[in-house]
């Protein structure tokens, strides 16, 4: 049972891992990570220690109108369209996505907040 519970705390640990990774190269626009326009990024520090955490992206303000228009044309093209019924099932799913995954988003939130785990 050990090695089945340190082998599910390593996946998790990787699966972290990939997420930091992704979330300090790129940023999140319209379902995609992708690189900021200028290719630019700036370092990130822990202020508890003062250790570098990584480099996130350096976006500028096109970054910002995409990410914008993206969120325009979500909604206005695909969520405003659905039913509350539908609108209720999709919400649904992703509260039990957040559910299933506390721990893990608790993880990638406190890296995010750029705080310690424990305190």
């Amino acid at each position: 049972m050990y090695s089945t519970k340190f082998s599910a705390l390593y996946r998790l640990n990787q699966s972290i891992n990939h997420v930091r990774r992704s979330f300090f190269s790129q940023t999140y626009i319209n379902g995609q990570w992708v690189s900021s326009q200028s290719g630019e990024t700036f370092k990130v520090y822990n202020p508890a220690n003062g250790h570098e955490i990584g480099s996130v992206p350096d976006c500028n303000i096109q970054d910002a109108e995409k990410a914008v228009q993206a969120a325009h044309d979500a909604f206005h093209h695909k969520w405003s369209m659905k039913t509350g019924k539908e609108r209720s099932i999709v919400m649904k799913k992703f509260y039990d996505l957040i559910v299933k995954n506390k721990d893990q988003l608790g993880k990638i939130l406190t890296t995010e907040m750029l705080f310690s785990e424990h305190f």
